[in-house]
Parts: structure tokens; sequence; C-alpha cells
């Protein structure tokens, strides 16, 4: 079975190790630093054009950047192969339910290292 709290986790520390500027949103090019990191075989020719895009599908905010719920939620669409759902309304609803619960202060939990 999956197992969420590892999920979160995993999610989690890899956004904050691919935001390595600690700005809270992947950049296009802290994103494309990051998966080549991450999967060099496979990334090892991601193009600029094909990041940006990566960075306009996820983009639920419309400011050119992703942040951690939008990160989230093309992690969590691609890692439970969520394919039958509208992945734009995916990132919608995973984003919005984060702001939802932003208007509770957050309970500070240190960066994960």
């Amino acid at each position: 079975g999956i197992n969420a709290e590892y999920m979160g986790v995993h999610f989690k520390t890899a956004f904050e190790r691919a935001d390595v500027e600690r700005s809270g949103r992947l950049t296009a090019f802290t994103l494309a630093m990051w998966a080549r990191r991450v999967e060099p075989q496979r990334m090892h020719s991601l193009t600029d054009a094909q990041v940006r895009r990566m960075i306009a599908a996820a983009d639920t905010t419309g400011d050119g950047t992703i942040n951690f719920w939008e990160f989230l939620g093309m992690q969590l669409y691609l890692a439970l192969r969520l394919e039958s759902f509208d992945m734009r309304e995916w990132l919608l609803f995973v984003s919005q339910s984060a702001l939802q619960q932003a208007r509770t202060p957050p309970r500070y939990l240190p960066p994960l290292v």
C-alpha cells in the first residue's frame, strides 16, 4: 500500500532540496537543476522550453513559479497515476485546499535537511 506520511516527507524533502534559493518557489532554472540532479539519465536533455511548459502546467497562481503545494500536487498526480483526472483541475483542487488551510496559521516546522 501507499504510506502517505512517507510520501509527504519525501515530497517535502524533494521540494526543499530543489529550492536552493530558499524562496518557497521553484523557478524554471531551479526546477531544471533539480530534475537534472535527481534523474541525470532521463533529464540530461531537458530543454528550457520543456521546463517552462512544466512550470506553466503546474502554476495555478500565475506567477511563473511553482510553490510547494503546486509541486506536491504535480508529484502526487504522477505518483498516484491520476491520469483519469484533469491535471489542471487536480492542481487547482490541491492548491485551493492548501489556501483554505492557510487561513489558520500553521505550526512552525523547521526545514528538513
